[in-house]
């Protein structure tokens, strides 16, 4: 089934990525959020919680995850060999990534073999995650960042995070729920 069809999808490459723009308020683009993809021949397009839950439940997050970073690595060092400049990468990190004793390593050698400085890229992590395990997070959030690689948390707001417990992960960017920008009113005055 699709466990035993999402290892067979890794062997063969079917899995793929597309990049969500990152733009700044004054409208130009400064980076993408890679996105993982599967287009299965019988059910179309897998949902990405649905792969990494699979991923997640029959050992193969590894063999995954090592895939999107290495893959997300080399299209940023295309697109710099192309001219493109000044331009972040954000890639999507699961809770059973971050328990990878590896993981540090694979970032590593992807910056190396692409030849990317670590603060090209950034690792993104839900709220979720971050409350999930913290002392283990913060350990493998702590090596990730001492290469030099920057560390978002997606999703803030949603969960029970404050601002305080912020304070102790290594984190450079927050990104924050629209559910608490929506209401929000724009023309603010002073």
């Amino acid at each position: 089934i699709l466990s035993h069809d999402l290892k067979v999808a890794l062997k063969k490459g079917e899995f793929y990525l597309e990049y969500q723009p990152q733009v700044h308020a004054n409208g130009e683009v400064i980076g993408v959020e890679a996105l993982l993809r599967w287009n299965h021949s019988l059910y179309g397009r897998i949902p990405p919680p649905v792969i990494v839950a699979i991923a997640e439940e029959t050992a193969q997050i590894k063999s995954l995850g090592d895939w999107v970073i290495h893959q997300a690595c080399r299209q940023l060092a295309d697109w710099k060999a192309s001219g493109l400049q000044r331009f972040r990468l954000s890639i999507n990190l699961s809770v059973r990534q971050l328990e990878e004793p590896y993981l540090e390593e694979t970032v590593a050698e992807a910056l190396a073999i692409n030849q990317l400085e670590p603060e090209e890229v950034e690792l993104e992590i839900t709220e979720n995650i971050a409350l999930a395990n913290d002392k283990r997070t913060l350990g493998t959030l702590s090596q990730l960042h001492s290469l030099g690689v920057r560390i978002a948390i997606d999703d803030f707001g949603m969960g029970h995070t404050s601002l305080r417990y912020l304070r102790a992960f290594p984190v450079t960017t927050v990104k924050v729920d629209r559910s608490l920008t929506e209401s929000l009113n724009c023309n603010v005055q002073e």
